[in-house]
């Protein structure tokens, strides 16, 4: 016997799985066997579970259909034999949801007609995990997003720019699926990619009396007047201590992105780099190489781990590194970090490396005109 409680979880388990589809008007109406007694069952209690359990169905708010069926010693009697999910209100109601698929429905509708667009709401159906906890607020700031995007070419503004009180980049990232699904990926444009970049000769500034400054990369059109080599630097705490060099430019490098930073040295700069001893950092040099093919590397040689090694760590995740970009120095010192590590490599961060160890390394390597 099928009680009133084993229904209302199989309907719970019903409208968990299939609202969607019924936002969407696809409703199929889900029979439910409530397992009639046999006459032993009836008989093996006297019936007190029996009546119980057809008590039960008797008070129930939901239609039941019965069956006639012989008991036994007690005769024939009118069974409850099955119940019949007809509806999404029916399946929400059993699984104690009303409230929730009111609201639900309540709001796609809010949504659709907002958007003034058919076949949004079949999109918003099945995407209902995204939008039905939403406040009115939030759907109408939804409905004003899509509405803008649809009239305006996102490629003349920055995210920023959208004109919708409440918006700002942080809700446009949180409901980006949805806005995409809707009115497809807006094409913003896209923020400046900024360098820093640092003048190492005291007595050469990079514009005006500047020495160190930060600006859009399309700005730069070449190295600056006076400086004819370059240091490219991964971590920021060691690219504003670097020591003072003739006529060098230092750049921070700021990880993978590097490579969209350095367009602007072009081809006839000595060029150092610097980076972690780790996968990382010498992916990120291969990286380097591949724009800049004159790049030497610094402080990650072989001397420097063999004399630093204390503070090597563990690498929690390897970066794949494409040896082919590296020189045979690089590839064995890369190798020397890999073959000392318990996992696959070590790491041993710039901050670890002995700054006066690092200073020497550096003017020893700029001194002359060529990388050494």
């Amino acid at each position: 016997m099928r009680s009133v409680k084993e229904v209302e979880k199989r309907a719970a388990t019903y409208y968990r799985n299939n609202y969607t589809d019924w936002l969407a008007g696809n409703f199929m109406p889900l029979p439910i066997s409530l397992h009639p007694p046999k006459a032993r069952d009836v008989e093996s209690d006297g019936g007190v579970a029996f009546r119980s359990w057809k008590n039960s169905w008797e008070k129930h708010w939901l239609p039941v259909e019965y069956v006639d069926k012989r008991l036994g010693l007690f005769g024939i009697y009118s069974v409850p034999s099955r119940v019949v999910i007809d509806s999404p209100a029916t399946a929400a109601r059993l699984a104690g949801r009303t409230r929730d698929w009111e609201r639900t429905v309540s709001l796609l509708d809010r949504l659709t007609t907002g958007l003034a667009e058919d076949s949004s709401r079949a999109i918003l159906a099945h995407k209902a995990s995204a939008w039905a906890g939403w406040s009115d607020m939030t759907a109408d700031q939804f409905i004003a997003v899509v509405q803008w995007l649809r009239g305006h070419d996102t490629s003349d503004y920055y995210q920023r720019e959208l004109p919708i009180m409440g918006v700002d980049t942080k809700w446009l990232e949180t409901h980006a699926g949805l806005v995409s699904a809707i009115a497809g990926r807006p094409n913003f444009k896209p923020r400046p990619i900024m360098v820093e970049i640092k003048s190492l000769d005291p007595a050469l500034p990079i514009a005006g009396d500047l020495r160190h400054l930060s600006t859009d990369v399309e700005d730069l059109s070449g190295v600056p007047l006076g400086f004819d080599k370059v240091v490219i630097v991964e971590n920021y705490t060691t690219f504003i201590a670097l020591p003072e060099l003739p006529r060098t430019l230092a750049v921070y490098g700021g990880g993978f992105s590097v490579t969209e930073r350095i367009d602007f040295i072009g081809g006839g700069y000595p060029t150092w780099y610097w980076s972690d001893l780790d996968s990382a950092g010498f992916a990120m040099l291969a990286s380097v190489r591949a724009h800049l093919p004159q790049v030497h590397s610094i402080l990650m040689d072989t001397d420097t781990v063999l004399s630093h090694f204390p503070f090597a760590v563990e690498e929690s995740q390897s970066t794949t590194v494409n040896i082919h970009m590296l020189t045979a120095d690089e590839r064995a010192t890369y190798e020397l970090l890999r073959e000392r590590a318990n996992g696959s490599c070590l790491r041993i961060e710039q901050e670890r490396i002995g700054f006066t160890w690092a200073v020497d390394k550096l003017r020893t390597a700029c001194v002359g005109d060529t990388p050494r």
